[in-house]
């Protein structure tokens, strides 16, 4: 990602309905993994300006990490209850992972040209037990040019997801679309942005934030997929929504 892009994010990720919808269902979702026992370690992988993993810090000790250099000094200064780290993970990680209970890559595969490959380092790191939650952007026919200028290397089909992470020493807890409620009114948009060439927000991203009443509304449609996805996980349901605009994944290291 661009420093543009970044300075977007942390202007606007504690406001923009879709940040606070997708942070809000993975809060949701990591309370379900660390079965409300306070404490535990948890490592945001590609945490960017840092809200998704500030947002866990009352509870549990939170850990960050992210190459970009602009990204880490910008949430050291907007969280400075959690520990934010510019390096790779988990090759340069320092910290003590016996205590790691979950590991979250939000929208941080889509980035990496060979994520087979780094998802099977990830998961060899850890230790048995751990919870990996994955957020990627799904559906090849929603590529734009929003995909383009984030640096995306490709957008997810539930299959081809399924296929990686059914070569892994992990357990499937869960695997669905989601953000589907909303997915044909993403599909037009990103049909316009492919018909005119441009994105509709800033920092070539489809990002603004609309009128305070649309906000609201468009959060709580999106984060409303919550009970949805923790039933699904609690079922462990391999399978959930049908289609939609995002696609997420939990697993655990099973060896």
């Amino acid at each position: 990602m661009q420093i543009e892009q970044f300075q977007l994010h942390a202007r606007i990720e504690e406001e923009h309905w879709w940040f606070r919808a997708r942070r809000r269902i993975m809060v949701a979702l990591a309370n379900r993994l660390t079965g409300g026992i306070d404490h535990q370690t948890i490592v945001d992988v590609g945490c960017g300006t840092g809200a998704n993993i500030a947002a866990l810090s009352r509870q549990h000790t939170c850990v960050g990490f992210d190459t970009s250099r602009y990204a880490i000094e910008s949430a050291k200064a907007r969280y400075p209850q959690v520990y934010f780290i510019c390096s790779r993970y988990p090759e340069d990680s320092t910290i003590d992972q016996t205590n790691v209970r979950l590991v979250l890559l939000m929208d941080v595969l889509e980035h990496i040209q060979d994520d087979s490959r780094f998802l099977s380092n990830l998961v060899s790191s850890q230790n048995k037990g751990t919870y990996i939650l994955i957020m990627v952007p799904a559906d090849r026919e929603l590529w734009s040019c929003q995909d383009v200028n984030h640096g995306h290397f490709r957008r997810y089909q539930l299959d081809g997801l399924r296929t990686i992470l059914e070569e892994l020493p992990v357990g499937i807890h869960l695997l669905s679309y989601f953000n589907s409620y909303l997915y044909p009114v993403v599909r037009v948009l990103r049909m316009l942005n492919r018909l005119f060439g441009r994105t509709w927000g800033e920092a070539g991203t489809d990002l603004k934030i609309p009128s305070t009443f649309t906000n609201k509304v468009l959060e709580r449609i999106f984060f409303h997929e919550s009970q949805f996805l923790l039933r699904a996980l609690a079922q462990k349901r391999r399978s959930g929504f049908p289609f939609g605009v995002s696609l997420i994944a939990i697993i655990r290291k099973q060896t």
